[in-house]
């Protein structure tokens, strides 16, 4: 009797205890049901209380983050970009930073690598906080087969997180892309190069300014051109003044042989 008493008392207070959880647990909002529900990577559960949030308040700017987050990992990348570019616009200053390297994110997922180069540029200040952007940039010239660029890249990434978890891998990936044997994959080399090299191209002459030889050379040019396009025009007035003037002469002459010859030029004009 007494063993039945204590196991009825156990089931008690184990049942009062789930109760009790349960109750709170459905207190929550759906904006933390689903905050705490994507943080144990439970992404499709926490996307159904993301989206009832959404319909309850869709002026918070934390649900544009978490619902930017999800779509992220579950590489739907157009809907994140949708949503995190929502969120920037509805959140604190001090808030968008986080935004902003989450969008770049979604932009290289989705391989719009010229404006996630863009965004890392803007971000470059806050590489103390977010070393993990010169990671990614390099992943991005990677890509783009930019040698020197990913040796950049990589290696700033070291040097600003020397104890980061990826030191020893980024450090052995350098070295064999320094390799001279060393040859980019077959399939990062599938797709639209003409492109993606002209990604590389304007990311560096970004910053670049012409000298005074390159103006001097590129205004020789133009005034060269406009010299050329002028004797060519002047040329062209020349060239239909003698066109005009021998089909004149060959109406004179048909007109001439008409004359002589009048049923068959007749017939040949019919």
């Amino acid at each position: 009797m007494k063993r039945f008493t204590i196991v009825f008392l156990i089931m008690f207070v184990m049942g009062f205890i789930l109760i009790h959880q349960n109750g709170s647990a459905n207190s929550l909002s759906p904006l933390k049901q689903g905050m705490n529900l994507y943080k144990q990577g439970k992404y499709e559960l926490s996307l159904v209380f993301l989206e009832k949030a959404f319909k309850e308040n869709p002026l918070n700017y934390r649900l544009y983050f978490y619902l930017g987050n999800v779509y992220n990992h579950k590489k739907m990348f157009k809907k994140s970009i949708e949503a995190y570019k929502r969120g920037i616009e509805i959140s604190p200053v001090q808030q968008k930073k986080e935004f902003l390297y989450n969008l770049a994110r979604s932009y290289q997922g989705d391989k719009q690598y010229k404006e996630a180069l863009g965004l890392y540029s803007k971000l470059e200040k806050e590489s103390s906080k977010y070393p993990e952007i010169h990671l990614y940039r390099g992943m991005i010239y990677y890509n783009l087969q930019n040698k020197s660029a990913v040796i950049k890249s990589w290696e700033t990434y070291l040097a600003q997180a020397p104890n980061g978890p990826q030191y020893q891998s980024i450090r052995k990936a350098i070295d064999i892309i320094k390799d001279d044997k060393f040859r980019w994959p077959v399939e990062v080399a599938k797709g639209n190069r003409e492109k993606d090299k002209k990604i590389v191209e304007d990311e560096d002459n970004a910053d670049k300014k012409p000298t005074e030889e390159e103006i001097k050379k590129a205004k020789e040019k133009l005034v060269k051109e406009l010299k050329e396009k002028e004797k060519a025009e002047a040329n062209k007035g020349v060239d239909d003044s003698v066109e005009n003037a021998k089909i004149d002469s060959e109406n004179i002459e048909v007109k001439g042989q008409e004359k002589k010859e009048g049923v068959e030029y007749d017939e040949i004009e019919r």
